[in-house]
C-alpha cells in the first residue's frame, strides 16, 4: 500500500509539473504573432495606446516609444494588461507604415504565406485540426482512467483530492495545439473575409485575409483602412516610425519672449492624406489641408498656452528637430538634437486621415465574420 501511495504522489507531482511548464509556454496563438511588433491598441472606451508589444501567458505589455507623464507627473514607459484586462480591448492594429524595415519585410512574408499558403502549411493545419478533434475525447478518457484508478486502488483518498492536477496533464498539453475548432472560420482561413466589430457608434467593417483564430481572438491581415490617426510632436520615435510622413519642427523666440513653433509635414504615401488639426489641452489649431504623394505643408503655431512651454529654455533657441524615416536618412544618424533636446518639444497631437494598410486583431466577443470577400 505504501508503494501505491508513493506512486500516486509521484504521478500527481509529475502531472502538475508538466501542466505548469506547458501553461508557462502556452501563449494565445493569435496574439503571439505580434511579439516584438509596434502596434496600436484601441480600448473599448476609445483610448489609444501604442508601443512595441510583448506577449505573455497571462497578459500583454506595450513598451512606449517615449516616456509618458500622468496627471500626477509620474513617468511611465509601458502599459500592462493582464488576462482579465484584455476584455477591455476593441481592436489591436499593426500598421505597415509604422514598422521598421526589418519588421515590414517580416510582415510581408507573413501576408504572402497567408494569401498563398504552401503545401506544408496546409498539411500542418490539417494535422492540428486532426489533433483538436481528439481534445474532448482525451479529456473524457482521462476522467474514465481516474475513475478506474480510484475504484481499483487503496489510495483512493490521495487520488480523490488530486483529480484536477491529474486532468491538467491532458487538457494543458492538448491546449498547445488549440481547442477552438470552428468549421465556418476554418472554411475561410487564408481567404478574404469581411469582419464586423461592434462599437458605441455602430459597427466597423474590415476586409482582409483571415489568417488565424483562437478561442478568444481573430487575426485579419492586409486590410485597407481609412480613418483618423494622430501622433504627438514630442514623440520623436513614433513620428520616425511613420514611413509615409516626415516632420520638421523649428522653434524660435518671438516678440515679448513669445515662442514660435514652425511645423513642416512631408508626405510620401500613395493615397492622399488629409491633415485635420493640432490639439492640446486648451489649444486647437485648424489645418484642413489635403496632401498628395510628394507634397508638403508648413504652418506656424503661436499663442500657445504657457502650460505647454514651461520646459523650454529660451537660451537654447533657435533649434530644429528633423524627424525623418530611417530609409530616407540613407544610413546617416538622426540629428543629435532629437535625443538631447527632445524634452523641449510640446505635447501637441497632430490629427490626420489617410488610407493605410493594417493587420487587425479582434476579440471574438466583439468581431463577427459576416461575409466572404472573395471575388
Amino acid at each position: 500500500m505504501d508503494n501505491v501511495v508513493l506512486l500516486s504522489i509521484v504521478f500527481v507531482f509529475i502531472s502538475a509539473l508538466v501542466s505548469n511548464v506547458v501553461q508557462q509556454r502556452n501563449r494565445d496563438r493569435v496574439l503571439k504573432e505580434l511579439q516584438g511588433f509596434h502596434t496600436t491598441v484601441e480600448m473599448q472606451n476609445g483610448k489609444l495606446v501604442w508601443g512595441r508589444l510583448s506577449i505573455f501567458t497571462n497578459g500583454i505589455e506595450l513598451d512606449f516609444t517615449d516616456t509618458h507623464y500622468g496627471k500626477d507627473g509620474m513617468p511611465s514607459t509601458s502599459y500592462i494588461l493582464y488576462s482579465d484586462d484584455l476584455d477591455q480591448i476593441r481592436v489591436i492594429y499593426r500598421y505597415h507604415s509604422e514598422l521598421s524595415l526589418k519588421n515590414q519585410r517580416k510582415r510581408a512574408k507573413e501576408v504572402k504565406k497567408t494569401t498563398n499558403p504552401s503545401m506544408y502549411r496546409r498539411f500542418y493545419r490539417l494535422f492540428r485540426n486532426f489533433m483538436n478533434n481528439f481534445h474532448d475525447a482525451i479529456n473524457e478518457s482521462m476522467s474514465i482512467f481516474l475513475s478506474r484508478m480510484k475504484g481499483g486502488m487503496p489510495a483512493t483518498s490521495v487520488l480523490g483530492s488530486q483529480d484536477k492536477y491529474l486532468k491538467k496533464i491532458g487538457t494543458s498539453a492538448l491546449s498547445m495545439v488549440g481547442n477552438a475548432y470552428d468549421p465556418i472560420l476554418e472554411h475561410h482561413i487564408n481567404k478574404r473575409i469581411i469582419i464586423s466589430v461592434d462599437t458605441e457608434k455602430g459597427s466597423q467593417n474590415y476586409s482582409g485575409f483571415l489568417k488565424e483564430y483562437s478561442p478568444s481572438w481573430l487575426s485579419v491581415l492586409d486590410c485597407h483602412v481609412k480613418n483618423t490617426h494622430s501622433f504627438t510632436l514630442s514623440d520623436i520615435e513614433h513620428i520616425e516610425m511613420q514611413r509615409d510622413i516626415d516632420v520638421t519642427v523649428f522653434m524660435s523666440e518671438g516678440d515679448e519672449n513669445n515662442i514660435l513653433i514652425d511645423v513642416e509635414v512631408y508626405y510620401y504615401g500613395h493615397k492622399t492624406m488629409h491633415l485635420h488639426h493640432l490639439e492640446a489641452e486648451n489649444y486647437h489649431h485648424e489645418i484642413g489641408e489635403t496632401l498628395k504623394r510628394g507634397q508638403s505643408i508648413s504652418f506656424c503655431l503661436n499663442n500657445l498656452p504657457k502650460a505647454l512651454l514651461t520646459d523650454i529654455d529660451v537660451k537654447l533657441l533657435p533649434i530644429q528637430f528633423e524627424m525623418i524615416s530611417s530609409e530616407r536618412l540613407d544610413g546617416a544618424e538622426p540629428p543629435e538634437e532629437n535625443d538631447i533636446y527632445q524634452s523641449l518639444l510640446p505635447d501637441i497631437d497632430l490629427f490626420f486621415e489617410a488610407e493605410r494598410i493594417v493587420d487587425v486583431y479582434i476579440p471574438r466577443s466583439l468581431g463577427r465574420v459576416r461575409h466572404s470577400g472573395e471575388f
